[in-house]
C-alpha cells in the first residue's frame, strides 16, 4: 500500500496515538464512575445516618408528646391515641405527597449526579 517507509510509521505512530487516547478516556471514564459513585455512597451513608438518628429523636419527642397531653386528654392511654393520631395523619401526608416529597427530589439528584 505504501511505498515508502514514511507513510508506513506515519501510520504506525497515528495508530499508536489512537490507542493512547482511547486508553486515556477508558481510564477518565473509570475515574469518572469512582467519583459518582463516593458522592452517591457519601449522600447514602448520611442519609442512613441522618434517618435513624431522626427516628430516634422523634421517638423520645413522641413520648415527651404524650407525658405533656397526659394531663390535658385524662390519661396516658388516650394522650398515646392521640400522638398515634398524630403520626397516622403525617404518614398519610408522606403518601399522597410521595411524588413531590420523595421520588422528584431523589430523581433530580440522581440525575444532576449522574449526568455532569
Amino acid at each position: 500500500m505504501f511505498t515508502d517507509n514514511k507513510g508506513a510509521g506515519y501510520l504506525s505512530e497515528l495508530l499508536e496515538g489512537a490507542k493512547k487516547y482511547l486508553l486515556l478516556h477508558v481510564e477518565y471514564a473509570k475515574l469518572s464512575v469512582v467519583a459518582q459513585l463516593t458522592k452517591l455512597l457519601s449522600v447514602l451513608i448520611l442519609t442512613i445516618v441522618l434517618i435513624i438518628g431522626g427516628t430516634v429523636t422523634l421517638f423520645y419527642l413522641s413520648f415527651t408528646l404524650v407525658y405533656i397531653l397526659e394531663p390535658l386528654t385524662g390519661g396516658r392511654a388516650s394522650a398515646f391515641a392521640v400522638v398515634a393520631g398524630i403520626w397516622f395523619l403525617l404518614i398519610s401526608i408522606v403518601v399522597i405527597f410521595r411524588n413531590a416529597l420523595i421520588v422528584r427530589p431523589v430523581f433530580r439528584f440522581l440525575a444532576r449526579l449522574l449526568l455532569n
